[in-house]
C-alpha cells in the first residue's frame, strides 16, 4: 500500500477544507499517520477541471443527488469485486471514508477498541481479507478528518464538519451494491449464452 493516493476534501465551506487538487495523501508506514503534500499547479488545474465535470460530491447538490452519485461511484469502485487496497482516486478515498464513518454514532465518543471492531466488521463487506486493514482505514478516517481523536488516541468522535458527506451515504450498504453487481453480471452472462445458442 505504498502507492501515492491523492486526498479529497469535498466540503469547501469548512474552515479547514483543502481543495482536492492541492494535496496528496500517503499512507504512513508501520502505523504512522498518513502525510499530506502539496501538488503542482498543473495537477491542480487538471483536478479542478475534473471536479467541474462532477467527479466529486458537491455541496451544491441535494442530499438525494449526492446519495445517487455516491452509489454510482461505489458501483464503479466495486465493479470487479471487493477492494484489495485503499483506492487511488481522491474521490474514492473520500467515499470509502464517508461510508466507514457513517457506521458510527455521531452523538457519542468511541473507544479505540470500539472503532477497531466496527471497522473490522465493516471491512468484511467491502474489502478482500488481504485488502484494507482496519488500522489503515482508521488512519485514513483521521487524516481525512472524518473522525477526530483525543491527543492520546484513546477516544474518537465523528467530525461534525463532515456530517453532510457522511449523511449522504448513510443508507448505502456496500454488501447490497456488490449483490446488485453480481446480479447484473449474471444477467449479462445469461444473455450472452442465449445469444450464442441462436
Amino acid at each position: 500500500m505504498g502507492a501515492t493516493a491523492r486526498r479529497t476534501l469535498s466540503s469547501p465551506s469548512s474552515p479547514w477544507a483543502i481543495h482536492a487538487s492541492e494535496t496528496t495523501w500517503r499512507p504512513g508506514r508501520n502505523g504512522a499517520t498518513g502525510t499530506i503534500r502539496r501538488s503542482s499547479s498543473r495537477t491542480r488545474a487538471r483536478d479542478r477541471a475534473r471536479s467541474a465535470g462532477g467527479h466529486r460530491l458537491s455541496t451544491n447538490r441535494t442530499a438525494i443527488e449526492r446519495r445517487e452519485m455516491a452509489r454510482r461511484a461505489l458501483r464503479r469502485l466495486l465493479a470487479n469485486g471487493p477492494l484489495t487496497a485503499v483506492p487511488r482516486r481522491p474521490t474514492d478515498q473520500v467515499l470509502v471514508a464517508a461510508l466507514a464513518a457513517s457506521r458510527f454514532d455521531a452523538s457519542m465518543s468511541h473507544l479505540e477498541s470500539e472503532v477497531n471492531e466496527q471497522l473490522k466488521g465493516w471491512l468484511q463487506a467491502i474489502s478482500e481479507p488481504f485488502g484494507i486493514d482496519h488500522v489503515t482505514l482508521r488512519r485514513l478516517l483521521v487524516d481525512l478528518r472524518f473522525l477526530t481523536r483525543t491527543r492520546s488516541g484513546s477516544a474518537y468522535r465523528v467530525n461534525m464538519e463532515r456530517i453532510g458527506e457522511i449523511e449522504a451515504v448513510t443508507e448505502i450498504e456496500p454488501a447490497d451494491v456488490l449483490a446488485e453487481i453480481r446480479i447484473a453480471r449474471d444477467k449479462r452472462k445469461r444473455r450472452r449464452a442465449t445469444q450464442k445458442r441462436r
